[in-house]
């Protein structure tokens, strides 16, 4: 996380042109899901597995599947849609599928190892259910498809729950025409492949080790499905947009985002001061510390809303505006968060937690709780 917020700050100087956008993980979509996984996610039923090369150690398959629940007015339920299209360069296929009677299932086919064994994951089976989905290349390995999903659907107490899925295969490229029955007028029910790999830049190349292009494998009334407009998405920045703060901004900005990283660095020290007395279950020396970690985080959240006030009053271009401050609050509320799992570990550890851990825990609470709250608000009012 060093020098994260100067980075943030900065990012729009280097924003990078459609070619170099299509290289990489996908990761606002990534960065939400761990944060959804962090908070709300199940720990009972989660499946995790990976496969690797036993010759080269390079990983050849993996699997995260979490369910989890939340509220419905959750900030990252909420911009969930935004982070889709943010990575939507970096892919090759990209779905939205909204509520409603008659709306298509969705069910992902994956490859294995194995031959002519293909895995469906049934991602989408119910009208009130929302799904996205994106499937990228593996940025390490081409042969590789990366798929990230989310679907969740209205629960009671005003919450929602959903299922998180993040797999990495072998890309059904690899496989030809594996999708596609031998009578080419025959629907696959409920099995949805890929759509041809980067068509409008391969016409006519020929691509060493990837001959076969990705298929699509037919469902009903996909074809003649109208396209689905994200009630999250916001007109898309054009690739040759560009923006960055002033030299005059950046004058104001430096010294908020170096307060921030200083304040970062310092809590990080102090929870460092407080292994020795772990180490000897001298819990009651601890609390004095933890006070001092309280008063530093709430340090921090001032000079962060000092940075968010001041960019408020940029004149940052509206398809900017979005990413300034949804990025700005997810790194604050993962730092948070990161304490808050300690503080799970200490219990886990030593089955208490001191009495100035509790009120330092709290007193993260109530932050969380406020900065997700402001972010909803922000977000809403660009």
């Amino acid at each position: 996380m060093k020098h994260l917020f100067i980075t943030l700050l900065i990012a729009c100087s280097t924003i990078t042109t459609a070619s170099a956008q299509q290289k990489g993980k996908p990761e606002n979509v990534i960065k939400t899901f761990e944060f959804l996984i962090d908070l709300y996610g199940q720990k009972a039923g989660q499946t995790y597995s990976v496969e690797k090369n036993p010759n080269t150690g390079i990983i050849e398959s993996s699997e995260r599947i979490v369910a989890f629940t939340c509220k419905k007015s959750e900030p990252y339920i909420e911009m969930i849609g935004d982070d889709f299209m943010k990575d939507e360069p970096l892919s090759y296929q990209i779905k939205h599928i909204t509520p409603g009677q008659g709306s298509q299932n969705f069910t992902l086919a994956v490859h294995t190892n194995v031959p002519n064994v293909i895995n469906h994951y049934a991602i989408r089976t119910k009208p009130e259910q929302e799904m996205w989905f994106i499937a990228c290349k593996n940025p390490d390995n081409p042969s590789l498809r990366d798929a990230y999903a989310i679907v969740w659907q209205p629960a009671t107490d005003n919450k929602v729950k959903g299922t998180i899925y993040m797999i990495t295969s072998p890309r059904p490229s690899n496989f030809g025409k594996a999708f596609e029955s031998a009578d080419s007028k025959t629907k696959i029910d409920n099995v949805v492949g890929e759509v041809v790999d980067e068509a409008g830049n391969r016409v006519g190349d020929v691509v060493e080790e990837e001959v076969a292009v990705d298929t699509v494998a037919v469902i009903d009334d996909f074809v003649a499905e109208p396209p689905v407009v994200s009630e999250f998405a916001t007109p898309q920045p054009s690739q040759t947009s560009k923006w960055k703060p002033s030299q005059q901004q950046m004058v104001q900005l430096l010294p908020k985002a170096n307060a921030i990283q200083a304040n970062m660095d310092a809590i990080k020290a102090t929870y460092k001061s407080l292994e020795p007395l772990f180490k000897t279950k001298n819990f009651t020396a601890t609390d004095q510390i933890f006070a001092h970690i309280t008063k530093q985080n709430k340090a921090l959240d001032e000079n962060f809303q000092e940075l968010i006030k001041a960019l408020k009053g940029f004149a940052i271009p509206y398809d900017k505006r979005a990413e300034f401050f949804s990025e700005g609050y997810k790194e604050i509320l993962k730092f948070y968060t990161e304490q808050n799992q300690g503080f799970t570990e200490i219990l886990k550890e030593f089955g208490t937690l001191p009495k100035g851990a509790q009120k330092t825990q709290k007193a993260l609470n109530k932050l969380i709780e406020k900065n997700m709250t402001e972010m909803s608000r922000t977000i809403a009012g660009l």
